[in-house]
């Protein structure tokens, strides 16, 4: 009623018929949980200052939209990584005002979430094995939670060894040979750092690309 600290009586009222009445100090505010989508439509509410029912104060009419639970959307740019490989998950929420926190999980629901962020964000985990991610959102304390998201199954392979070619083998002393050190991973853009060993030590490290070359003509 915005008059300070002043006793009130309260009228909600919703199609022109009570909805919750209150008699007390303003401000007054009250909390439902809601059931179904029944109570959607327009609120009214209406104040008369105790001991001068003369003083009524009615507030504009607000439109309550109640909508059915919402489901999630949860997508993965890539579902197929190698061992220790990131991947991003994205979890959308049709309905986001206000915002949602988002809320994620390994294998359930029922387990802990691994962590909470903002909606609009992305979450990137760094994977070792094949798991399964779902996500909801959540907002208000305590929080009132989405249906959970579709599953999303990352299904992780063990890198590949690494191979070592070296041409001409077997070589003659002042012939050039080439060391190809190849991390076997396809078409995976990453950068490596590169270290061919020789009786256990360090003969050649390079960075950034695959090929390294070596004189053999000292005998070495």
């Amino acid at each position: 009623m915005n008059e300070g600290e002043q006793d009130w009586s309260y009228s909600i009222d919703k199609a022109g018929a009570s909805y919750k009445t209150y008699s007390g100090q303003n401000p007054y505010a009250f909390k439902t949980t809601l059931q179904s989508t029944t109570p959607r439509g327009e609120y009214q509410c209406t104040g008369r200052l105790t001991g001068n029912n003369k003083v009524v104060k009615q507030s504009d009419k607000v439109t309550l939209k109640v909508s059915a639970k919402p489901t999630p959307t949860l997508v993965s740019d890539r579902t197929s990584v190698l061992a220790l490989d990131s991947v991003t998950l994205t979890c959308t929420v049709e309905d986001s005002t206000p915002p949602w926190g988002i809320y994620w999980y390994r294998d359930n629901e029922e387990s802990e979430p691994v962590t909470v962020t903002d909606e609009g964000s992305t979450y990137s985990p760094r994977v070792s094995e094949s798991i399964i991610y779902l996500c909801r959102g959540g907002r208000g304390d305590p929080p009132y939670y989405t249906h959970v998201s579709n599953r999303i199954d990352i299904n992780v392979s063990e890198r590949p060894p690494a191979v070592l070619t070296v041409l001409p083998n077997p070589a003659f002393t002042g012939e050039t040979v080439t060391f190809t050190c190849d991390m076997n991973e396809g078409e995976q853009d990453s950068d490596w750092s590169y270290s061919i060993d020789k009786a256990g030590a360090s003969y050649k490290t390079y960075s950034d690309i695959q090929r390294c070359i070596k004189d053999v003509g000292n005998g070495t």
